[in-house]
């Protein structure tokens, strides 16, 4: 084990503040809404381009146990005797790369995430893993040293270690901006008005988000669809469901950050097959690009 983790308790107010607040739950979450298990993504925009792929499964306890890691003495979240959820979201575009596992339980709320990003210049590579307790978060970041191009990411030398203290987990769990690619699917956001509201670690701050059923919308589409039957091509309208996802800091950190999701910072629309559950469109604004749309490509129809 390297010396012990610096502690950081930086989320102690904030975390508190939702510890005494009334509960605040994405609704209920019934993971038999969602009717995909594979998407692919593409943004376009003055000329750059950025692909993603999402994958979602179901996890065994016993798979769980075997991927879950135990950084140290502590009080880590166990893996649920009921399983839980695999999200795999893998990007590519402006000479980066980006492999994240993030691991669930069947609230939605967080177990670990890990991800790995690589590109074309070896100073920015990064390793990054958040294993999530009840009162704390441990995080692992790994990188490269000089002498360390092409080695697999699990054995980069350069390390650190610290904890973001929580005084205790939120009522409904704590999850990441990522996760809410499930609540989105799961949750009982069916008809306009319809509202969900989660709490997500970003950045090193938590965030509230809620989910906002603005219209349901008539929506253009052309993607792949794949499901038991074979593949086709699907092009014309389809009914969505258009949703409004604001965040907004919790306590001492309500002004200092920009929500996130999926690289687009402030508000973010995202359209669902209001059938399948699929995001077709995601809108919002992607950096110094400006305003820009993230259009499914595919989709595999199956229940994860």
């Amino acid at each position: 084990m390297t010396p012990r983790p610096t502690v950081r308790p930086r989320l102690t107010a904030a975390l508190l503040l939702l510890a005494l607040a009334p509960a605040a739950a994405a609704g209920e979450l019934d993971s038999g809404r969602i009717g995909w298990s594979e998407l692919a993504f593409k943004a376009s925009k003055l000329g750059f381009s950025v692909e993603t792929t999402l994958s979602i499964r179901k996890l065994s306890a016993a798979e769980l146990e075997r991927r879950l890691i135990e950084p140290g003495p502590g009080d880590w979240l166990p893996a649920p005797e009921t399983g839980g959820w695999l999200l795999e979201l893998d990007s590519e575009g402006l000479g980066r790369r980006s492999r994240l596992d993030l691991i669930l339980d069947t609230r939605g709320a967080a177990l670990q995430r890990t991800q790995v990003e690589t590109g074309r210049q070896q100073r920015r590579n990064r390793s990054r893993t958040y294993r999530f307790g009840p009162t704390a978060v441990h995080i692992d970041t790994r990188r490269p040293d000089r002498s360390q191009r092409g080695v697999d990411p699990s054995a980069w030398s350069d390390r650190s270690e610290w904890l973001l203290e929580l005084p205790r987990e939120p009522r409904g769990g704590l999850g990441l901006a990522s996760g809410l690619f499930f609540t989105l699917a799961a949750a009982e956001l069916l008809e306009p008005g319809d509202r969900a509201t989660t709490h997500v670690l970003s950045k090193g701050r938590v965030m509230e988000v809620e989910l906002t059923v603005e219209a349901r919308e008539r929506l253009q589409i052309d993607h792949v669809e794949t499901d038991d039957a074979g593949t086709r091509k699907r092009d014309g309208e389809l009914d969505t469901l258009r949703i409004l996802l604001r965040g907004r800091g919790v306590g001492a950190d309500a002004a200092e950050d920009e929500f996130r999701f999926l690289g687009m910072r402030g508000d973010v629309r995202v359209y669902l097959d209001a059938a399948t559950r699929a995001p077709v469109l995601i809108s919002g604004r992607l950096g110094w690009l400006g305003r820009a749309k993230v259009r499914l490509r595919e989709v595999v129809l199956a229940r994860p």
